[in-house]
């Protein structure tokens, strides 16, 4: 084979150089904050009667009170009320701090994501799932 035929292995200088490929994992924007409330020992709330239309009227008063008509729109969702001390509401993120400053009169805030799987596992560490929480 002449000499002018032969293929010589390119250097490594001339080796095409391999682009890294990222990953990246996306999640959505959280459109809703979710709190972990309990009634505070000297306040109406500590009532063991207690259900979901007394907790709304709370929060609905000390909201107004804290922000006028502002405070009185926000929307509240009352997940599960099973007790003065396992209260779970949702309410809009944007929301999440006005609530939290007026509950204060009324409530305590045991927990607050913005997924509920985070505080309810944070509210179930006696080896409860959690699906008891919601069960009626």
């Amino acid at each position: 084979m002449p000499e002018s035929q032969r293929q010589t292995p390119p250097k490594a200088s001339e080796q095409p150089i391999k682009t890294p490929q990222i990953y990246t994992q996306h999640s959505l924007p959280a459109h809703w904050t979710y709190l972990h409330l309990a009634a505070l020992p000297d306040s109406s709330m500590n009532n063991p009667n207690l259900d979901e239309m007394t907790v709304r009227l709370s929060l609905l008063n000390v909201l107004s009170t804290a922000f006028g008509d502002h405070g009185a729109a926000v929307p509240i969702d009352i997940l599960a009320v099973h007790s003065p001390k396992e209260i779970f509401i949702r309410v809009p993120v944007e929301d999440g701090s006005k609530v939290m400053a007026a509950a204060g009169e009324v409530f305590v805030v045991k927990g607050r994501s913005e997924r509920l799987s985070v505080l309810v596992g944070a509210s179930t560490a006696g080896g409860r799932s959690g699906q008891d929480l919601f069960d009626p």
